[in-house]
């Protein structure tokens, strides 16, 4: 905790995360993003012991976004940015908690990413907040090992998550989408999949095989976005290996000052720290402790690094009978949901339940039988239960 380095390097990947959450805030900003996933909906589903956080008015909605926005400048010029990065936090938090259907891990990631930030010296470098005030340049080494720790959780736990039957010996869903491409091809994505989330770490933490290894994770990374359309993720993961290059590694190129501080002391943070990795390695394997599979139950999968791990195809059939007449009808869910949130639910029984539960507010009755095919695999009843 006593050692320092340059902080050069964490201020330059703070440098790419504020841009690239302006480029994000924008996007839903200008766009019908905020209505269809936040304000339209019906109903939301919320995350366990969570229920408090829900939509806001559209004025305060847009109010947060536009929040998170100005806090993105802020965080991208390290300008006032200690306000900056709390106002962008827990705006986030806000958002990110809001509907389970909305989860992705770049989104899991960013948020992640912000709370690190929120924790850590990254406006040493680059920083209006530095060079007015002539801070020191300096910061704990944790301050770069605790970003390292998280990029290595993704790659550890995303490699563990592809050891299955599915990806390795049905070579799925790989092949459903991509049924076109020879048997090298895909055989080069499984297995290249596997061995680089394995290696990755090892080679960008060892000096001799560093360069090299940044230059592998970039093709990869911009191989995935453009084989399988992962949005901001790629972008994002490049961006935060560079915390793996030496720590005065953009220092180097604009010749600047360093002001050193060698009495960094911050002990108080080690069990924050502790129990955060401790986090971090428990999430991805709870889904050990439930019965069956992630892929068929959805237990587990999220905040657990599972990506293009399966292919669901679903049918869903909810029904409600008239007390008086006896006669059965259906209940349309886009009557109270988005077209994204009818898909995602349909996936995840917990979800159909929780979506079940809502409907008996309006509906005396309600019976659910729900079918799902993963990776190609012949179709079978997810749930077939009345409320």
């Amino acid at each position: 905790m006593k050692r320092t380095v340059d902080g050069a390097s964490l201020g330059f990947f703070r440098l790419l995360f504020g841009s690239a959450m302006i480029m994000q805030m924008l996007d839903y900003l200008l766009s019908e993003k905020i209505v269809s996933e936040y304000l339209s909906p019906a109903f939301h589903f919320s995350y366990p012991y969570l229920e408090w956080i829900g939509p806001l008015p559209p004025l305060f909605t847009y109010a947060i976004f536009s929040m998170m926005l100005l806090a993105a400048i802020g965080i991208a010029l390290g300008y006032k940015y200690r306000l900056s990065i709390v106002f962008f936090f827990f705006g986030y938090s806000w958002i990110f908690f809001i509907d389970q259907t909305e989860f992705l891990n770049h989104y899991y990631l960013i948020w992640l990413i912000a709370f690190l930030l929120m924790i850590t010296n990254a406006d040493r470098f680059l920083s209006i907040d530095q060079y007015k005030k002539k801070r020191i340049t300096e910061i704990p080494s944790w301050n770069i090992w605790i970003f390292q720790f998280q990029i290595a959780i993704v790659h550890i736990f995303a490699s563990i998550a592809k050891m299955n039957t599915d990806w390795i010996l049905r070579q799925e869903p790989i092949r459903m989408w991509m049924p076109s491409m020879p048997d090298m091809g895909i055989l080069t994505i499984i297995w290249g999949g596997i061995i680089f989330n394995i290696l990755i770490i090892p080679l960008l933490l060892w000096k001799k095989t560093r360069l090299f290894a940044f230059g592998i994770a970039v093709i990869f990374h911009v191989t995935n976005s453009i084989l399988f359309q992962l949005g901001i993720f790629p972008w994002l993961m490049i961006c935060a290996t560079t915390i793996f290059l030496y720590p005065e590694w953009p220092r180097r190129y604009l010749a600047e000052k360093t002001i050193l501080n060698t009495t960094v002391k911050q002990a108080y943070l080690r069990p924050l720290l502790l129990l955060y990795c401790i986090l971090q390695i428990a999430l991805p394997l709870r889904h050990f402790l439930y019965e069956g599979r992630a892929s068929w139950n959805e237990r587990g999968r999220t905040f657990a690094w599972h990506m293009k791990l399966r292919d669901k195809q679903t049918s869903l059939k909810i029904t409600s009978m008239n007390i008086q007449t006896k006669e059965s009808f259906e209940i349309d869910p886009k009557n109270y949901l988005s077209h994204h949130q009818i898909i995602r639910m349909q996936e995840r029984p917990e979800l159909i339940m929780m979506y079940g539960r809502f409907l008996l507010q309006e509906y005396n009755n309600i019976h659910i039988y729900s079918r799902a095919s993963v990776n190609g695999n012949p179709y079978k009843t997810m749930l077939d239960i009345q409320l």
